[in-house]
């Protein structure tokens, strides 16, 4: 049976430099991939003022795909629709689960 992690990483995770050693994607179970002691901002907040620390780089191999991002997307719907009104929330976590345990059987057997 799939478990879905509604809060877990969607693919990407830059812990401090030597702190984890692996990672497993969020969305699919995949390990990551792992560049170490890198150097360079870990948020768009960085990126926009120009700020950089060290860090490791956490990326799934399989987050470029157009299934992976899908679910990623769904994920992101419904954590945004639990946030506001909680007008058919259930539903909607309901529909988005059916459409991401689909998926994860089709592109990713964990």
């Amino acid at each position: 049976m799939i478990e879905i992690d509604w809060y877990a990483n969607v693919g990407r995770c830059f812990p401090e430099p030597g702190t984890i050693k692996k990672v497993n994607c969020g969305v699919c179970g995949a390990q990551m991939k792992v560049r170490r002691n890198v150097l360079g901002p870990t948020s768009w907040a960085m990126t926009v003022v120009g700020m950089k620390r060290r860090h490791d780089s956490f990326t799934c191999p399989r987050i470029s795909e157009d299934w992976h991002e899908r679910i990623v997307h769904l994920k992101m719907y419904v954590y945004s629709a639990g946030m506001g009104w909680k007008i058919d929330y259930d539903k909607k976590k309901k529909a988005a689960a059916k459409e991401i345990k689909k998926l994860l059987k089709k592109y990713a057997a964990r």
